[in-house]
């Protein structure tokens, strides 16, 4: 028998071929990853050293590194998939605190985000911009966001 701490924090006893430890299982989000995940970020490392390492530290680009491989493998933007799939060696609710603490204290510089991001692209003519604007109300304030993309 193995013992599972469930959604709701209390300890419950499951058998070891359970239905519901395979659900549970399946709603860890746990990723795998492999060395050449980490292979692909540490070539990622040094792009974004060059553009982002004199207002940022090594630590936070590594972050930056971590989230940007999990996005492009989970495909969505969930703090606890994109948590799952960060390939380091420490666990998910580490990982989830990182990401808390990064997303609460930071403050990105967006001009610095986009060059990394052109940086990083294989391609670089040829571009097709797109322009949308989008307009939503939130309470009583409208907001409202053109964005170049």
């Amino acid at each position: 028998m193995s013992i599972f701490i469930n959604y709701y924090s209390t300890p419950a006893k499951v058998p070891e071929n359970s239905s519901f430890k395979k659900s549970l299982t399946a709603f860890s989000m746990k990723v795998m990853t492999t060395p050449k995940d980490c292979a692909k970020v540490n070539h990622f490392v040094p792009i974004m050293q060059e553009h982002l390492g004199s207002v940022m530290n090594l630590a936070r680009i590594k972050l930056l590194a971590f989230v940007l491989h999990a996005l492009c493998a989970i495909q969505t933007v969930s703090l606890h998939k994109t948590a799952s799939a960060m390939p380091s060696s420490v666990k998910r609710d580490s990982n989830m605190r990182r990401l808390q603490r990064f997303i609460a204290g930071y403050s990105l510089n967006l001009d610095l985000v986009a060059r990394v991001i052109f940086a990083l692209m294989p391609v670089k003519t040829g571009l097709v911009l797109s322009l949308d604007r989008s307009n939503w109300k939130f309470g009583e304030v409208n907001i409202n966001i053109l964005m170049l993309e």
